[in-house]
């Protein structure tokens, strides 16, 4: 699973970011998404576009109970600075409204953004990423 980065809130938010395979990210948040949790994953996202140039993210949001407006508009402000040449987005969020309003700013943003309520597809997605970013086997 490589490194797990953490990040824990002061109001109780929580974040585990890690590198399961080069160039792909993958996120695991709960609670309240919060300004500060935003920043730190923004963070870790800018320092892999440095390392690999293209990363697939992964975001596993199910446990999410809320956001802030400002950690809205810093994920929406990051979201515009990438193009799907550089970083193509998955979520996995409890709420078919949620799932439909992330398709949604993806559309607005002109961005291939997919998300689902099904924790089975989110897997596949994630370990279909995985096995691509592995290198071939030498025989």
């Amino acid at each position: 699973m490589g490194e797990v980065r953490e990040f824990c809130g002061a109001a109780g938010e929580h974040a585990d970011v890690w590198f399961p395979a080069p160039g792909v990210l993958a996120t695991r948040v709960t609670g309240h998404g919060t300004a500060a949790l935003t920043r730190f994953y923004i963070q870790e996202a800018r320092r892999a576009l440095e390392r690999y140039g293209k990363i697939r993210v992964f975001h596993d949001w199910a446990e999410v109970t809320s956001y802030s407006p400002e950690a809205r508009d810093l994920i929406r402000a990051f979201g515009k600075t990438n193009t799907d040449q550089e970083v193509q987005v998955r979520y996995l969020v409890s709420s078919k409204v949620l799932s439909m309003a992330i398709q949604t700013a993806g559309m607005i943003l002109g961005r291939d953004f997919e998300s689902t309520t099904q924790r089975a597809t989110f897997d596949r997605w994630l370990a279909s990423a995985v096995r691509a970013a592995q290198p071939p086997l030498s025989i």
